[in-house]
Order: C-alpha cells, then structure tokens, then sequence
C-alpha cells in the first residue's frame, strides 16, 4: 500500500481530486466521460505536470476495448455503462463510445493506493473484486450507495474490512475537517456540490462492525432517507 496516493475513481469534474491534492496526496483520477476528462486536464494542468496527478479517460469493466458510455441529457454525472442503471435515472440517455480497462490493468501500473473513492454509477464490483488475493489493500475505500450495496458491503467484509460508517453526502456542506489532522495534512475545506468530502478518519461518526452496519445500513435505508438524501459506504481495516 502506497501511503501517499488516493485513487479517484468516477472523478467528475475533479473536486474530490481537488481535495485529496490540498491534502498533500498523489492522485489517480480515472473518468470515462471525454468532456469531465478535458476539463480535468485544463483545472489541475500543473498537478499534473508536476506528476503529483495522472489522469486516465477510461471506463472501468471486465474486459478491455470499447465500452458503451450511456451520457446523462438531464445531468451528466448520471452517466453510466450499466444499461440497468440507466433505466432508473430521469431524462434520455445519448451513447458515448469511450476506450476500457479491467482495474487490475490500474493497479499494476500505480499500485495499492491507501485511500480509494469508488462512484462509477453501478460499476463498483468492477474495481473492488480486482483487490481480491493482493498482498496489501488500499487503507480505506468509499463507495457510492446503489442497489447492490449490501453484496457490495459483503464483498467488502470478505475482502478484510472490518469498520463501517454511512455516509449522508446530501448533509455534506455542514462537514468540518478536524482541526488536528487525521488524513494527510490540514487544511481549511468547505465541501460543495457533489463530492465525497472527508475520508478514512475524518469521517464522520463512529466505526461499526460489518454484522451491525449491515443491519443499520438496512434500516436506514429503507426507512429513513429524503428525497433529496444519497448516501457513500466506507470501510476501513
């Protein structure tokens, strides 16, 4: 594990890369939308000059080639390669053709990262089954609330995560770093729009168990959320 790299995975626009970078971390932002990926390369074009970023257009799947991005009309960050997924969201969905990549193919290249941010519309089980039988794990990973979070919690446990926390992202904009740093160095941040915010220990509320977070996790979630409510599963070793 590389202590001082986080992957981005479903970057968007950049500004959780934005944040991991003001933290004093090296980025990998991988994006599959074209248009997100050039505007990456103008924001953080001395990052990655200076190598501190690298940033890969691609999709992540289960085999190389060709993928099928389905781009959101109504908002493109909505923008998927899961067909399934894509049904659930409002508005027309247009094809984008973009080039893809098994993760493995990622973890080769730049290692085990120590933090891994995981928002790939419905596409997470194609990062996380690639960190199965390695010699190390990325400290941390986060992963976008869908469907499949409970098989994807489980994956997780399997995996050796053992500590738990959802995550209310809607709440976001009121999230305080803490003032003695407890990932990578401090920093003054407010939180906006649609991004993941704090990770690993500066997360808020306690670590739970796997066995009593999945029985939280489905509380809550069937119970609990607004309309305007979404939700980040982490997990820590």
């Amino acid at each position: 594990m590389i202590a001082d790299l986080i992957f981005d995975v479903g970057a968007h626009v950049g500004d959780d890369t934005d944040f991991y970078l003001a933290k004093g971390f090296r980025v990998v932002a991988i994006e599959a939308h074209p248009g997100f990926c050039a505007q990456l390369r103008q924001r953080f074009a001395k990052e990655i000059d200076s190598g501190r970023l690298d940033i890969l257009n691609v999709a992540i799947a289960e085999e190389p080639g060709l993928a099928s991005l389905l781009e959101s009309q109504a908002d493109a960050q909505w923008s998927t390669t899961d067909a399934d997924i894509a049904r659930t969201r409002p508005g027309d969905f247009r094809t984008v053709v973009v080039p893809a990549i098994p993760f493995n193919l990622v973890l080769e290249q730049f290692g085990i990262p120590y933090y891994a941010k995981v928002d790939i519309e419905g596409c997470e089980k194609y990062v996380l089954k690639h960190f199965q039988n390695r010699d190390s794990l990325p400290r941390y990973v986060s992963i976008e609330v869908n469907s499949d979070w409970a098989a994807l919690t489980h994956l997780l446990q399997g995996l050796g995560y053992s500590r738990f926390k959802l995550v209310n992202q809607a709440h976001l904009h009121e999230a305080l770093l803490p003032r003695q740093a407890r990932e990578g160095k401090w920093i003054e941040w407010r939180f906006r729009g649609y991004t993941s915010g704090p990770f690993g220990d500066e997360t808020e509320g306690e670590w739970i168990g796997a066995q009593e977070f999945a029985r939280y996790a489905h509380d809550y979630l069937t119970h609990k959320v607004g309309p305007a409510d979404w939700f980040d599963i982490h997990a820590g070793l």
